[in-house]
């Protein structure tokens, strides 16, 4: 069996690896983006969706339980990182941060995460099991 910290780290690092190219993508001077056709929001949200998409896998992978705790940390996480990747664009010519790509960014992200947390059944309340009929149920 593999130790906690190899385990953790295997599961981490997609996510990781996709948010190093996001901050790739966003250091890229202004004057070298192509226009974006469908709409700049449209292309924050496609890039953070997988990155929530990633967390929530590594989150069920590192804490199986507490998937919805973890899952409301990586949330946190990712609206950080969206704010630190839109500070950085400060520093990079032809580009200024934006409140609204930080917005697009972590509604994305969220929508990753709560599509496979949903479709994992990491939000879904179990039912208690019964043993035999309930009340007014024959055998």
């Amino acid at each position: 069996m593999p130790s906690r910290p190899s385990h953790a780290l295997r599961a981490w690092a997609p996510p990781a690896a996709w948010a190093v190219l996001i901050l790739c993508a966003t250091s890229v001077p202004g004057s070298a983006l192509p226009e974006a056709p469908l709409g700049d929001k449209t292309w924050h949200v496609l890039a953070y969706l997988p990155l929530g998409v990633l967390c929530a896998r590594a989150v069920g992978r590192t804490r199986p339980g507490r998937t919805l705790r973890a899952g409301l940390l990586a949330a946190a996480a990712i609206v950080a990182f969206a704010a630190l990747d839109e500070a950085h664009q400060a520093l990079i010519p032809g580009r200024f941060p934006d409140p609204c790509d930080a917005l697009a960014d972590v509604a994305g992200a969220w929508a990753g995460l709560a599509a496979w947390l949903g479709l994992r059944g990491g939000l879904r309340r179990r039912a208690p099991r019964r043993n035999g009929p309930g009340p007014g149920e024959g055998r």
